[in-house]
C-alpha cells in the first residue's frame, strides 16, 4: 500500500462489464481491518488510530480494462469514536457517517475484461 499509488496489478479474474454491479455492491466501500500500514513517501508507516483502509469499485479503468477495484485512505471525523467498519469482519461496509473517503488510492487493482 503505497499513498497516492494510480496503479497495481491485474486481478487474475476476467470478467464482463455486467458483472460490475456485482461486484460494485459487494466490495465498494468495504473496510481492509487487516491493512494497518501505508507507505508514505518512501517510508512505511503505521495508520494512525484515525486512518484505514478501505476499497473502492470504479466504473471504468483509466488503464484500459474493464474497472478498477482500488485502496483508498479514509480518515475519521473530528470528535467520532465509533470503528471504520460496521463490524470487524473483512469486507464490512464502511462507517460513512463517522469516517470520509479522502479518495486518495493507495493500490489499484487492474480487471480485465472477459470478452
Amino acid at each position: 500500500m503505497v499513498e497516492g499509488k494510480r496503479h497495481g496489478g491485474v486481478i487474475q479474474c476476467r470478467l464482463k462489464r455486467s458483472d460490475w454491479p456485482w461486484v460494485a455492491e459487494r466490495y465498494h466501500r468495504r473496510w481492509l481491518p487487516w491493512n494497518r500500514c501505508i507507505t508514505v513517501d518512501g517510508i512505511p508507516r503505521v495508520l494512525q488510530p484515525d486512518q484505514a483502509l478501505g476499497l473502492y469499485v470504479t466504473g471504468k479503468s483509466l488503464s484500459g480494462y474493464e474497472f478498477d477495484v482500488s485502496v483508498h485512505l479514509w480518515l475519521r471525523r473530528g470528535g467520532r469514536e465509533r470503528a471504520p467498519g460496521t463490524s470487524v469482519l473483512p469486507f464490512s461496509p464502511m462507517n460513512t457517517e463517522d469516517w470520509i473517503d479522502t479518495l486518495t488510492p493507495c493500490a489499484v487493482l487492474h480487471v480485465p475484461s472477459a470478452t
